[in-house]
């Protein structure tokens, strides 16, 4: 979104801000309270004027190293991840779309986080029209922003609920720590899991078949499934790219500031409109193929446990029989130490086996067949020969 259009933050917002990027409080007075991050230091006054505002907005984006008007966004949107569909052709697209095209594309972009929104309840194929009820419940509270001036673009805005206080006797992500023997942060919402998925999906598809420029194998398409793929979402996307006024669809996502970014997921994935046949055929394989694809789980990993020097337990934030839940994954000690390197970068994992209940009356994977960062997959290049 432009600046212009955005109005100025509050105290309120500033703070709420410093409260999830590692600010501190350093001092509290009559009239504000001075914030800190590393050796820079950040009065915000009580009652802050737009003029007084403005200047703030300055200094923080100097003191972050950032465009003003990224700071400006995070501030406002901090509770909100914000994906923009941008429609592009040859710079035709400046002031006016044709209207057919335009109303295509904002129902197909509807479509595809709906879709996305699906399958972050459960994997799919082909959702031949069960869509998730807490799905649709996402969708109903998504806005659409103003669109920008340059190209066509719609700024889709889901809300993403505020954040717990943090645990002030658990170390916080980032600190420079060796696994530790317990460590806990707070599950990932479902909100942010649907926008997480929808990038996923696109980034899978832009990786596996635009790049490839060939039909994807049997295998590769039960690799986009677990990534969120669905013949719903490869429908609507070429809709899009089938429009006369659209030559590339770029989406950019950026992430509510609340809560950490995922990680591993390119800032702007472009798709070509030339791409529109391939994903049509993705479409297609998806809906044809009936064999069974084995059951995984994927989300972030919101707590370790290590109680011995054998193996330790890690516990990944996911859906499991249709509700929000953690499962518990045991792994050997190498593994358990690379999954904090994962954990500290803000990867989700994909994790496949056995789930059974364990000894804290937990779902628990015992032996995990399968367990790596979700932006990893064994992607192979032609049928039964692995890449």
């Amino acid at each position: 979104m432009n600046q212009n259009i955005i109005s100025l933050p509050g105290a309120s917002e500033i703070e709420a801000y410093f409260r999830n990027t590692g600010w501190t409080i350093l001092g509290s007075g009559p009239v504000g309270r001075m914030w800190g991050l590393g050796e820079d230091r950040v009065a915000v006054p009580f009652g802050l004027e737009d003029d007084l505002a403005e200047g703030l907005l300055k200094r923080i984006a100097a003191v972050e190293c950032r465009p003003k008007d990224r700071v400006l966004r995070a501030i406002k949107f901090r509770l909100y991840d914000v994906a923009y569909f941008r429609a592009v052709n040859d710079g035709q697209i400046v002031d006016a779309i044709p209207i057919n095209d335009a109303s295509r594309i904002i129902t197909d972009a509807k479509n595809m986080l709906r879709a996305s929104a699906t399958t972050a309840r459960r994997e799919r194929a082909e959702i031949a029209g069960n869509y998730a009820k807490a799905g649709d419940d996402v969708i109903r509270d998504t806005l659409m922003g103003h669109t920008e001036r340059g190209s066509f673009i719609i700024p889709v805005m889901v809300p993403i609920a505020e954040p717990g206080d943090p645990d002030v006797h658990q170390p916080q992500l980032g600190d420079d720590l060796d696994a530790p023997p317990f460590y806990q942060t707070p599950p990932e919402p479902f909100e942010r899991r649907v926008v997480r998925t929808f990038a996923q999906s696109l980034q899978a598809l832009s990786e596996v078949v635009v790049a490839a420029a060939v039909e994807p194998t049997t295998t590769q398409v039960h690799e986009l499934v677990y990534r969120g793929v669905s013949r719903e979402f490869c429908s609507a996307l070429s809709n899009i790219l089938r429009q006369r006024s659209v030559a590339e669809v770029e989406t950019r996502v950026e992430w509510g500031s609340a809560i950490q970014p995922p990680g591993r997921i390119p800032e702007s994935i472009l798709i070509p409109s030339e791409s529109s046949e391939l994903i049509d055929l993705t479409a297609r394989k998806l809906q044809h193929d009936r064999r069974n694809i084995p059951r995984t789980l994927s989300g972030p990993i919101v707590q370790f446990r290590c109680d011995n020097d054998d193996y330790g337990v890690v516990s990944v934030s996911t859906v499991y029989r249709g509700r929000q839940t953690e499962v518990d994954v045991r792994l050997s000690i190498s593994a358990y130490e690379e999954a904090w390197t994962w954990h500290r970068a803000g990867r989700a994992v994909v994790v496949q086996g056995t789930v059974a209940r364990g000894p804290r009356r937990k779902s628990e994977i015992a032996n995990p067949t399968r367990f790596h960062p979700l932006d990893e997959m064994t992607l192979p290049d032609v049928e039964g020969h692995t890449a």
